[in-house]
């Protein structure tokens, strides 16, 4: 009877997270992976991590447990639910310029965000904002503020869902980021993505089309004191995706998932081959939880994608996407997680490069209102057609403290190492953050 309870509840949870936080988390997850150069993962959009609720529900981890004691709550308004969040970091980075030597300097890091989503039984409306501005006094030059904003919504018909959305992210590029030039200072692009998809279940069978227009524009940046255009990098691309899941018994599922990408590059001067592109992605793998200690999620497959030009020839790598979440015991969750694909290169005369990335965390509960967190992370980078190899190791620590409902406090450390064919560069961040929601 304990087990059916927890299946109805993990259920009951995942519809609710999906309807409330419809817009709250594409926002999130859209503005993490394009500051990381990566794409939406299938994991993640099949398989969420993490389900809000009671501490006794599979899904629910370490961070996402309800602790309505302090939990933000939001202020509710008719049927939606309105949240609101402002947040100030005070810190030190000893390296603002990812070079080495590098410039340190004192660190303020404001963000701001609203996310308004409906409550309804039925069908969902939401809509998200954020800002994310960095401020360094001693190295004004790397002053930059990033902001995203979406709007979407979901139609329940039956038990199948429709839902469409669109999202506007204003982002900058840094010397920092894993993949991108010795930039003087930040360049700014924006990313224009539209996209469509329906849940269509039969039986135990579960089908998701889905269709994604994103439309890159970059700005012309500085690399060693010279402007330099990044107008070959603007581009349009349209995704189309078709995915499989069968539902084995409940919290256990195969998976098979086709993706097709189109890249257009919208600024092909005259005399230089296309970098346009076509590629296919097939993946095949699992969901398996059997029970509150462990959650595997794991897929794997091949990629393959063809230039308009034949002088950059094709690529093919086997690609694979793996999560493991293990939960010793209800106060510790450690999670890992594996992802290599084919991405496009930033870096002039390279075309497209093969990214491996592991990722290790582990959140403890020392207290109801005090949560402990380390990780440690590793990125390799191997351009393809023989251009080099970047690799960016790192790893942290962080001490959260549940003030109460309208106040949380977060101290951390964090530390990356960075070794490519450009230099090789340490960076240090020490924060406090002070985050103050309704």
């Amino acid at each position: 009877m304990r087990r059916r309870r927890i299946f109805r509840n993990y259920r009951r949870n995942s519809r609710r997270r999906i309807r409330v936080a419809l817009l709250g988390s594409a926002g999130i997850t859209a503005l993490g992976f394009l500051l990381t150069g990566a794409r939406a993962q299938y994991i993640s959009e099949l398989f969420p991590q993490g389900l809000f609720g009671p501490g006794d529900n599979i899904g629910v981890t370490v961070l996402t447990r309800a602790r309505p004691e302090t939990d933000y709550q939001g202020v509710h308004a008719g049927g939606f639910l309105i949240q609101p969040r402002l947040g100030e970091g005070i810190g030190y980075d000893n390296n603002t310029t990812g070079a080495a030597p590098g410039k340190g300097s004192a660190l303020f890091n404001t963000t701001a965000s609203v996310a308004l989503n409906s409550l309804w039984s039925r069908n969902a409306l939401g809509a998200y904002f954020s800002v994310n501005d960095y401020r360094y006094p001693a190295q004004t030059r790397q002053d930059y503020t990033d902001w995203t904003a979406a709007i979407g919504g979901a139609l329940d018909i039956g038990r199948d869902r429709i839902t469409a959305g669109y999202s506007h992210l204003s982002l900058n590029q840094t010397a920092r980021t894993l993949d991108s030039p010795q930039l003087d200072a930040p360049g700014a692009f924006t990313v224009d993505t539209v996209r469509t998809d329906a849940t269509l279940h039969s039986g135990r069978f579960t089908f998701i089309p889905a269709f994604t227009i994103s439309d890159y524009r970059f700005q012309n940046v500085s690399i060693a004191g010279l402007p330099a255009s990044q107008a070959l990098r603007d581009r349009v691309e349209f995704q189309s995706s078709l995915t499989l899941r069968y539902e084995v018994a409940p919290l256990r599922s195969l998976v098979l998932a086709l993706r097709e990408t189109e890249i257009r590059h919208t600024e092909a001067p005259a005399g230089v081959p296309s970098t346009d592109s076509h590629g296919v992605t097939v993946l095949a793998g699992f969901n398996l939880a059997t029970s509150a200690v462990w959650n595997i999620s794991a897929l794997a497959g091949v990629q393959a994608r063809s230039y308009a030009s034949s002088a950059y020839g094709s690529d093919v790598a086997p690609v694979a996407e793996v999560r493991i979440v293990w939960q010793p015991t209800g106060l510790t969750t450690f999670t890992g997680t594996l992802d290599r694909r084919i991405e496009d290169a930033a870096e002039e005369g390279f075309v497209s490069y093969t990214l491996t990335s592991a990722r290790l965390s582990v959140d403890h509960e020392l207290r109801r209102d005090v949560l402990l967190g380390a990780n440690a992370t590793y990125d390799n980078l191997v351009y393809n057609h023989g251009g080099g190899t970047t690799v960016l190791a790192g790893g942290g620590a962080s001490v959260t403290w549940l003030t109460n409902r309208r106040l949380h406090i977060v101290g951390s450390f964090d530390h990356v190492s960075k070794t490519a064919r450009g230099g090789n560069y340490d960076d240090n961040i020490l924060m406090v953050r002070f985050n103050f929601g309704l």
